[in-house]
Order: C-alpha cells, then sequence, then structure tokens
C-alpha cells in the first residue's frame, strides 16, 4: 500500500474528501517572516536563481551573504555557514514550530557529499535543541541558473551514494524525492523515457530514506516551464507511459509507510487548482492513498 501524508501547497484545494495535514512555507533567503496557518514544512533556500539580500533579516548573516555566485546562495559552504543558516531559521519561524525542514544540496564547484556530512551535524545539532521533534529533509535538486557546477545530489546514482552514507550515521536527516527533477537529470522526460522504469527500480534499494515525494508538470508549448501542468504535460506524444510511470511509482512507495505528498504546482498558466486535481486524481487512480 501507498499512503501519502497530504501537504497543501500555494493554498490549494485538494479534491474531497482528502484534507491536507501540513502546508509547505517558503523559507528562502530573501524571506523574513512566515505566517503559518497549520502545521507546516519549511522550504529553505533552493539556490535557483539569484537573490536579493535586501532584507533586516539576512543582514545579520554575513557567511551566508559571502557564500554566494552571481547572487546564488552557495549552500552548505563552510561550518560557519551551517551554524548562520540554523539561527536564520530560528529568526525566521519566529516561535513557530516547523513539523518538516525542507533542505538542499550544495553544488560541486566547492562542496560533496562528503563534504555535506561534514557541516550538515552542526546544523541538525541546533536545530533539534530547538525543534526535537522535527523532520529534516533533503532534496534532490537539478535545475538552477547557477553556472559552472551541478547539485552534489541529482542522480540516482548520488542518491544511492547518499542513502548509503546516511545508514552509516546517526542522524535526522531523510531524503524528498522530487521525481520530476530526477527525470531531468537524466533527460528522461524530454527523451529517453525507456529508461524511466529501471530508474525507479534502482530507487527501491533506497526507498527506507524516502520520506517525502515532490510532483509537478510542466507547461505547454514553445517553452516548458517548470512547476507549471499536470502529469500529461510529459506524456503527451506517448500517453501509454504515464500508466508506466505511476505504476513504477507505486512500486517504489508500496511499502505502507506514510510519506509527505508536496504537489509543487505554480499558477503560471492560470490553471494551478486544475492541474492540482489532474495529479491527484492520477494518484488515486492508481491506488495511492491519502491519509
Amino acid at each position: 500500500m501507498v499512503n501519502l501524508i497530504p501537504v497543501r501547497y500555494n493554498k490549494l484545494l485538494y479534491p474531497y474528501p482528502i484534507v491536507p495535514r501540513m502546508e509547505e512555507i517558503a523559507g528562502h533567503f530573501d524571506k523574513s517572516a512566515i505566517k503559518p496557518e497549520m502545521p507546516f514544512s519549511l522550504h529553505t533556500e533552493y539556490s535557483n536563481s539569484s537573490r536579493k539580500w535586501s532584507t533586516e533579516l539576512i543582514q545579520q548573516f554575513p557567511e551566508i551573504r559571502s557564500a554566494v555566485k552571481d547572487d546564488i546562495p552557495k549552500l552548505w559552504y563552510s561550518s560557519e555557514w551551517a551554524i548562520e543558516f540554523a539561527e536564520f531559521v530560528r529568526c525566521l519561524c519566529n516561535g513557530h514550530t516547523p513539523t518538516v525542514i525542507e533542505i538542499h544540496p550544495p553544488f560541486k564547484d566547492y562542496s560533496s557529499i562528503d563534504y555535506l556530512f561534514s557541516i550538515y551535524p552542526i546544523f541538525e545539532n541546533q536545530i533539534k535543541s530547538l525543534y526535537p521533534d522535527v523532520q529534516i529533509l533533503i532534496e534532490n535538486r537539478c535545475g538552477t541558473r547557477y553556472k559552472g557546477a551541478r547539485f552534489a545530489l541529482s542522480t540516482y546514482l548520488n542518491l544511492i551514494d547518499f542513502s548509503q552514507k546516511l545508514d552509516s550515521m546517526r542522524l535526522n536527516l531523510k531524503l524528498t524525492l522530487d521525481v520530476p527533477q530526477l527525470f531531468t537529470a537524466h533527460g528522461i522526460l524530454d527523451k529517453n523515457r525507456e529508461k524511466m522504469m529501471p530508474l525507479l527500480d534502482h530507487l527501491k534499494a533506497i526507498r527506507h530514506n524516502i520520506y517525502g515525494i515532490h510532483l509537478w508538470g510542466k507547461s505547454d508549448g514553445s517553452r516548458k516551464i517548470a512547476h507549471t501542468g499536470d502529469l500529461n504535460s510529459y506524456f503527451r506524444s506517448c500517453p501509454e507511459m504515464k500508466s508506466d510511470f505511476l505504476k513504477g511509482l507505486h512500486e517504489l512507495l508500496d511499502d505502507g509507510f506514510p510519506r509527505y505528498f508536496v504537489p509543487e504546482v505554480n499558477n503560471f498558466d492560470g490553471k494551478a487548482q486544475e492541474n492540482l486535481y489532474s495529479i491527484v486524481g492520477d494518484l488515486t487512480q492508481s491506488d495511492f492513498c491519502f491519509v
């Protein structure tokens, strides 16, 4: 059985009778305050593009502000960075207690999975002293405007390496699997679709460390826009592949363990609510359960 914990994204409604258990709140470096309306998952800086660095809050963190390239944050840059990052989260939450904190990996030009593990415990120790029950998740990343290097946690081999090293450590950290970003890292959604099922099969060995998933589509048209569209947007030229994908994802997660589900659908095309209904409908019709 595949059990998904529905997380509200962009205040969108789930189809009846699904009721979200928490909401995702943006916590990137240009944010200075949050106003949660329910239990929440804090989605921290993800280094897709440049930041303004103009808030009073971020001025308090010189190591974070100096660790940039073309104003794009360099995540997990140093031990001092990890210390400041934990303090940034505390200040941003300002008395609100997150249920989940999502973090993101560093870039390969200055870091690695091993280096991340060498400084991440500093952050976790501070965070767990503040929020003892919080679950920290790290998301695989692919797309970015950062030039000259890719993320250290992007491909399925990165994920397997990360999981194996995580198994040897006593950490609160787990994975949230952004499925479209993983497929993008392997060029699967644009071509090479025959590699989709083997890729999902590879991840079964590490599913014990997968505590969440993200799903979203890309808009149609001459320029594909991420986080805009439903699952059909990936399979227009071969609709039969959608059922194969849903079957493979079901088999990957079919262990009864409840995982956080974040439908990262934005409203650039004015169809966010419609797209969310479509994605959730595909999942429920494929025997995914929302709990």
